[in-house]
């Protein structure tokens, strides 16, 4: 089961993070990718795990795909991670991101 209760503690956080729409698919894309690489999984073999084609891989790596919730649960299963931990590294990374552009 993934963790639901990060989620409900930050609504207001989730909600500027959802409305940046460049960034967002930008972060997903590098977590996804550093635990891709974590897991030792070439994009090919995480597209055929997923029932896609790496072209989809190669895209949200990128950050240039949207998501549904069944194909980040379904990219989370693959990995051996919960989406809890996908999702908690994208905000690190977007609070890291918005720090440096306070600067």
């Amino acid at each position: 089961m993934f963790q639901l209760r990060a989620l409900a503690k930050a609504p207001a956080f989730y909600g500027k993070l959802l409305d940046d729409k460049t960034l967002l698919p930008k972060l997903f894309g590098a977590a996804l990718e550093k635990r891709r690489k974590e897991a030792g999984l070439s994009r090919s073999e995480l597209a055929r795990r997923i029932g896609h084609q790496q072209v989809r891989i190669v895209k949200l790596e990128k950050g240039g795909s949207d998501l549904r919730l069944s194909s980040i649960l379904n990219l989370t299963l693959a990995l051996g991670i919960t989406p809890g931990e996908l999702l908690d590294e994208v905000r690190e990374a977007y609070r890291q991101a918005r720090a440096g552009q306070a600067d």
